[in-house]
């Protein structure tokens, strides 16, 4: 169930882009050809927290979109996490609605993005 839940997540939050599913969905879930900042809105304040340890993924990139950007301007992949599943969030900043996507989780470049 938790995986089920997990592609439903990242399938709202991909719908911006073409994104294939791709089979092994337990680590990957998507290819886009968007750049990984086009996932949502950039959110300072989770940024630094996540920089500090205290907004992050339980299991990093457990479900992640890999990016592969316009001439590879903006390549890379994002984690996903969302408030009761794989988010560790000890100050309650998340939000029921939202997913959240990470970059570079646990060194002191984080940022993170905020989807509907």
């Amino acid at each position: 169930m938790p995986n089920r839940l997990a592609l439903f997540l990242v399938a709202a939050a991909a719908g911006f882009a073409a994104a294939v599913p791709v089979a092994h969905a337990g680590s990957t879930y998507a290819w886009t050809n968007k750049p990984y900042w086009d996932v949502g809105k950039l959110d300072k304040e989770l940024s630094m927290l996540c920089r500090r340890d205290q907004f992050n993924q339980v299991q990093k990139n457990r479900l992640k979109i890999w990016y592969t950007g316009k001439d590879n301007i903006g390549r890379g992949n994002t984690g996903v996490a969302k408030r009761g599943w794989n988010l560790s969030d000890p100050h309650g900043k998340a939000v029921a609605d939202r997913t959240y996507h990470f970059v570079n989780d646990g060194y002191s470049d984080c940022k993170v993005f905020v989807a509907p």
